[in-house]
């Protein structure tokens, strides 16, 4: 058997070295300054503790990322998924389904019973994916993202996990 040269990618979390190629991912995939995250939020996002940035990599490159946040409210954990973003040269591979399902796996493991998304009405292809998924459309929000972009507001409902299903899993953070 011979080692594979092109491994598949894997699905880990972001570190502060992964700032300038989510920022550049970032610009190549949405089409509005509103939507794009700068390096400053990015590191943001990769320092809170409510939030999960995780990568798609393959040695020396960043394919994709996504990053969502988890917080406690009168009504239990809820989570919401900030951003899905996978390079041009990447897509097609189903890393943006790899990305979302490890996401939502890891809401789960902070108890989360509800998650929450925006997508434009035209990203046919990510409606498709959360669909497929499980969130439904909840409601549309006209101008969301800019004049004449609106938006999908999507959720999942999910049954919590019980103790027999439960597992102990430790993230670590880089800093």
């Amino acid at each position: 058997m011979t080692d594979d040269p092109h491994p598949a990618p894997s699905i880990r979390a972001a570190t502060r070295a992964d700032i300038d190629p989510i920022a550049v991912i970032e610009a190549l995939s949405f089409y509005s300054i509103d939507e794009i995250f700068t390096p400053k939020q990015i590191a943001r996002l990769i320092r809170s503790p409510n939030a999960i940035v995780l990568v798609a990599a393959s040695p020396g490159s960043i394919l994709g990322w996504g990053a969502v946040l988890h917080k406690r409210t009168r009504r239990g954990v809820t989570g919401r998924i900030y951003s899905i973003a996978i390079h041009p040269d990447a897509r097609g591979q189903r890393l943006g389904d790899a990305l979302a399902r490890e996401l939502i796996r890891q809401l789960r493991e902070h108890a989360a019973t509800r998650i929450y998304l925006e997508v434009r009405t035209d990203n046919e292809a990510a409606i498709r994916l959360y669909k497929s998924l499980g969130f439904t459309v909840a409601r549309t929000l006209s101008d969301y993202y800019a004049q004449d972009i609106h938006a999908y507001s999507m959720r999942m409902d999910m049954l919590p996990i019980s103790d027999e299903d439960s597992v102990s899993v430790s993230v670590t953070r880089a800093t």
